[in-house]
């Protein structure tokens, strides 16, 4: 038998973490090197960053105007601390969920990702580091 994280990391794996930046799209995959995440966090003058959202905490479906105002609280609160953002969607591989508004947050460190995802009541966040595998941090 699968536990409730089993399933849910099974779907974030096979999700796209999008996100576009200067004309470029960046795709992040679980588990996956990318070079376009390396050349993003070099532009962006970071070693590493969180791949997040403030869209349907703990997995549960809100309404989308919530969803919004939530996306747009977290923009403003990295904004205040001085963080680079890219502005993206989460997108299921399946097609079974909607796509998330999302952002590619420049400069986090995994301890601060972990921190931030909870803070939101996220399942996980994604992790990123310049020549390394981006990293499900699972938080429940």
């Amino acid at each position: 038998m699968h536990s409730v994280c089993d399933r849910i990391c099974a779907a974030y794996r096979t999700t796209d973490y999008d996100a576009q930046s200067a004309g470029r799209r960046i795709v992040i995959k679980v588990g996956e090197r990318s070079a376009e995440v390396d050349r993003a966090l070099a532009r962006g003058r970071a070693s590493c960053g969180v791949y997040v959202t403030a869209w349907n905490p703990q997995g549960r479906q809100a309404p989308r105007q919530w969803n919004a105002r939530a996306q747009a609280r977290l923009r403003a609160a990295m904004r205040a601390e001085g963080r680079s953002t890219i502005e993206g969607y989460g997108r299921g591989r399946d097609g079974t969920w909607a796509p998330e508004a999302s952002l590619l947050v420049f400069g986090v460190r995994r301890a601060v990702a972990a921190s931030l995802g909870r803070r939101l009541r996220q399942n996980a966040v994604v992790f990123v580091r310049r020549g390394a595998a981006a990293e499900l941090v699972a938080l429940r």
